[in-house]
C-alpha cells in the first residue's frame, strides 16, 4: 500500500522537480541525482533523463519479458516491454535503484532506461 502511494506521488510530481534542489528529502534528493547521473546503458554515452522523463513504475516479468506499466502516454495504463538492453542489470557496469523501487525513463515511442527495484 505504501508502496502504491509513493508511486502515485512521484508520477505526480511536477517535470521541473526532477531538479535536485527541489527535493523535499533527503531520499528524493538520492532519487533526483540518480536521474541527473543516468546515463543509457551500454555504451553509457547519452543521458537518460531530462528533467520530465523518468518514473517510479511497476515493473513485471512476463513469458521471459521485462515489462513496465506506463501510466502517462497513452491516455490508460499500458504494459509496455523494456528492451534488454536498456536494463541496468544487464549493463556491463550495472547501477542499481537509489530507493530500492523500479524506474523508468520513456516517452511515447521508446524506453530509454530502466532500473530494476528490489524485491522485483
Amino acid at each position: 500500500m505504501l508502496r502504491a502511494a509513493l508511486l502515485l506521488v512521484l508520477l505526480l510530481v511536477p517535470a521541473n522537480a526532477h531538479d535536485v534542489s527541489t527535493a523535499k528529502s533527503p531520499e528524493e534528493a538520492r532519487v533526483f541525482d540518480f536521474y541527473a547521473t543516468w546515463y543509457r546503458p551500454p555504451e553509457r554515452t547519452y543521458s537518460c533523463c531530462n528533467t520530465n522523463d523518468c518514473h517510479v513504475v511497476e515493473i513485471k516479468r512476463e513469458s521471459g519479458r521485462w515489462l513496465f506499466l506506463d501510466l502517462i502516454s497513452y491516455g490508460k495504463p499500458t504494459w509496455r516491454e523494456i528492451p534488454p538492453d536498456r536494463l541496468e542489470h544487464n549493463a556491463s557496469d550495472p547501477r542499481e535503484s537509489p530507493d530500492g523501487n523500479s524506474h523508468v525513463c520513456f516517452n511515447s515511442m521508446y524506453v530509454l532506461c530502466a532500473v530494476l527495484g528490489s524485491g522485483t
